[in-house]
């Protein structure tokens, strides 16, 4: 592990809530002030960021640089990378614990899961999975982690504790990201080859029903109620939303060109735009458009991006 200080200093942020949007272009995160609206920090990362994972208990945010094949650690309450280390030969998709004592990373190249101990920052478990992996999402009631595998059409269930494929479930056509229901019976998983969703029932472990969506469907983020999912759509530079109760869509938002990362907070939903290089905000009730926020060079934000240091 390689550990080394940020030649950026930034200042401390009291606690609230941020956006960490990792920005390919420019190798950096840009930090958002949400409720401000404007970017209050730029962090170096490593080489062409791509996946985010905030944990906002543990004040750290990790991100992947697929090409310098590491992952950089951020503390946020400085705004400073805190360290860096070795992540396989193509990290992409990242997550963490619920507790963040562990740390989740697809490696494109070498089908595996990494998962890596917060505290030593020392790999733990190499479990393989499918062909190129790409999201992970972690279920917030059992802890299963799902690993999303692009050339294998498939997701990898992997147990946490055994770090260990304990299941595999079939998926669209060329699958890239997921979303759990808050309830953790479901998975909604966003398929990038056949423009669709598969809606998996996770006990029974089949799927229920598949959605079609926008063009090029990216990365889909639920309601904190589970109400409604909302999935990008980058080459429709669109959002479709879905209601979780009869599985259609129920809206198509406008957004920013080449949408690629979203969140939802209830009242508002956060897309990161590649091309325009922002985040679009836009009321999830009536759908108007709040904001547009400038960020760094080809905006991904591909993960959990939003939170912030708090007190414990």
């Amino acid at each position: 592990m390689l550990a080394f200080a940020m030649l950026l200093a930034t200042p401390a942020l009291q606690a609230g809530q941020f956006a960490y949007i990792t920005n390919q272009g420019s190798n950096d995160v840009s930090v958002v002030d949400l409720e401000a609206r404007r970017t209050v920090a730029t962090i170096p990362v490593g080489k062409a960021p791509a996946g985010i994972a905030v944990h906002s208990g543990t004040k750290r945010a990790y991100v992947s640089n697929p090409e310098s094949k590491t992952m950089s650690v951020i503390d946020l309450t400085t705004n400073r990378v805190v360290a860096s280390l070795r992540a396989g030969d193509g990290p992409v998709g990242i997550a963490t614990s619920s507790d963040g004592r562990r740390v989740y990373v697809a490696d494109w190249f070498n089908n595996l899961l990494l998962v890596i101990a917060a505290d030593s920052l020392q790999v733990v478990a190499r479990v393989p999975v499918g062909k190129a992996p790409a999201g992970i999402t972690v279920n917030p009631v059992n802890g299963e982690v799902y690993v999303v595998n692009r050339d294998g059409n498939s997701v990898s269930i992997v147990d946490p504790l055994e770090a260990k494929v304990t299941g595999t479930l079939s998926a669209g056509e060329r699958p890239f990201s997921a979303a759990v229901h808050p309830d953790g019976k479901r998975l909604y998983v966003v398929n990038v080859g056949s423009s669709d969703v598969s809606v998996i029932d996770l006990q029974r472990r089949q799927i229920l029903t598949t959605v079609a969506v926008g063009n090029t469907p990216y990365c889909a983020a639920l309601t904190p109620d589970g109400g409604r999912v909302f999935v990008t759509n980058q080459h429709a530079d669109s959002v479709s939303v879905i209601d979780t109760a009869t599985n259609r869509v129920v809206k198509t938002v406008a957004v920013g060109e080449y949408p690629e990362g979203i969140a939802v907070d209830g009242k508002r939903a956060f897309v990161v735009s590649w091309m325009n290089d922002s985040i679009s905000v836009f009321d999830t009730q009536d759908y108007h458009t709040i904001a547009t926020i400038p960020t760094g060079k080809n905006s991904r934000g591909f993960g959990q991006f939003i939170g912030g240091p708090r007190d414990n």
